[in-house]
């Protein structure tokens, strides 16, 4: 059995966000969320949601703008990226 010390915590509280949205059963939308987290960790900075599509086109993927716009209101909410406007 693990301890529950802080780590442990932290992780359960995330998973629980997660759980807790709309789209956490929509496996494409958690795919395209895991993408735009990682492009935006990448750019150390703030981006537009034009710059993540964009961005995700030098990696094959085909992001449109309207799907990024729909997992970065879920991706602040967790407190994984902050996205320029």
């Amino acid at each position: 059995m693990i301890a529950d010390d802080t780590g442990v915590r932290e992780w359960r509280s995330a998973l629980q966000k997660i759980n807790s949205h709309a789209f956490s059963g929509d496996f494409n939308l958690l795919s395209v969320a895991a993408k735009v987290a990682l492009l935006s960790r990448e750019a150390m900075q703030p981006l537009t949601v034009r710059a993540i599509s964009e961005r995700a086109r030098t990696y094959g993927w085909n992001l449109s703008d309207s799907q990024v716009r729909q997992v970065v209101e879920f991706l602040e909410y967790l407190g994984l990226v902050k996205v320029g406007r």
